[in-house]
């Protein structure tokens, strides 16, 4: 990196803890956020929404509906199910607040690393099953979901010493989408790895069901990788933000992945048994979701619905 691009990465580490306070300002009127990037955890949405936030110059508010990192949402948890929420009005309320452009934030929520920003992006991993419902809060505001290979996401997972997600508060709306089967295998428990796995496919499983909803755009993280240039660009015209692609260059180039990380995608493989491999596998043969990724090279194998 040349002494420029440092110099600029210097400068935005020095801005980014002035937002930390909430020194900013988000420039004109903007109701709704420009787009709403989701996903499981782990499957690089901080990555994708940092990028996508400067080449935008887009706030980026990173999982207002976490308890523990917003004290507007300190009464909530952000796994709840959507009955609960559609119940509870003041839930509803707090959740359009976070998305708004009068959210204060806090140290965790407010990752910019700008002072004047033209709007806002919104990164959310805990509500994926029922992220149909936000769609229509937001009034059909772009979704941008991010999808990674499995294994890839586990592995991560367990490296970071992350428990397994806890689904039982929004179980009630993910129990109709199950076979008998996929039911047991949420009951019976198992290893780490094996119950991770399970925890993917239920949100998968729910992530997929906005498959043909025209404003969720499904973006595979192997593709951001190995063709970055390519896949900004192309969520920037799914978006309707095309006009800022000429900034792309230069901040794949700050984040040092101006040059393609075909050795990123499979990682995973060094960090999981093969035991753990064939445990995940039978998750996801089991939860019909195996044909999406080629287990062996990692890759996406289809383009639709992800």
């Amino acid at each position: 990196m040349n002494a420029h691009l440092v110099a600029i990465n210097t400068y935005r580490k020095v801005v980014r803890r002035l937002n930390w306070g909430g020194y900013f300002i988000e420039t004109g009127s903007h109701p709704l956020p420009w787009a709403v990037l989701a996903g499981y955890t782990r499957s690089g949405t901080t990555f994708l929404g940092r990028l996508l936030s400067n080449v935008l110059r887009a706030r980026p508010i990173h999982e207002p509906l976490n308890p523990s990192s917003s004290r507007e949402m300190s009464f909530f948890n952000p796994r709840e199910s959507r009955t609960t929420i559609e119940k509870n009005t003041i839930y509803q309320q707090a959740i359009l607040a976070s998305f708004s452009e009068g959210f204060i934030g806090s140290k965790y929520t407010n990752t910019g690393s700008r002072l004047f920003y033209d709007g806002r992006i919104v990164k959310i991993v805990r509500g994926n099953h029922y992220l149909d419902y936000l769609s229509d809060m937001l009034h059909q505001c772009p979704f941008i979901v991010l999808m990674r290979n499995p294994n890839a996401c586990i592995a991560s997972r367990i490296k970071s010493d992350w428990p397994v997600p806890d689904h039982s508060h929004s179980y009630s709306d993910i129990e109709p989408l199950l076979t008998a089967e996929q039911a047991k295998f949420y009951r019976i428990g198992g290893s780490k790895a094996f119950r991770l796995a399970v925890s993917w496919s239920l949100d998968n499983l729910m992530l997929l069901k906005n498959s043909d909803r025209e404003n969720f755009i499904f973006v595979h993280y192997e593709n951001l990788i190995t063709q970055p240039y390519t896949e900004i660009k192309k969520i920037l015209m799914s978006i309707g933000k095309s006009e800022h692609a000429g900034r792309i260059s230069r901040e794949l180039a700050l984040e040092n992945i101006d040059k393609p990380k075909e050795d990123y995608v499979n990682r995973w493989k060094t960090s999981l048994s093969n035991q753990q491999q064939e445990e995940i596998e039978l998750v996801l043969q089991t939860f019909n979701l195996h044909h999406y990724y080629d287990q062996t090279d990692g890759i996406p194998l289809n383009a639709k619905p992800f």
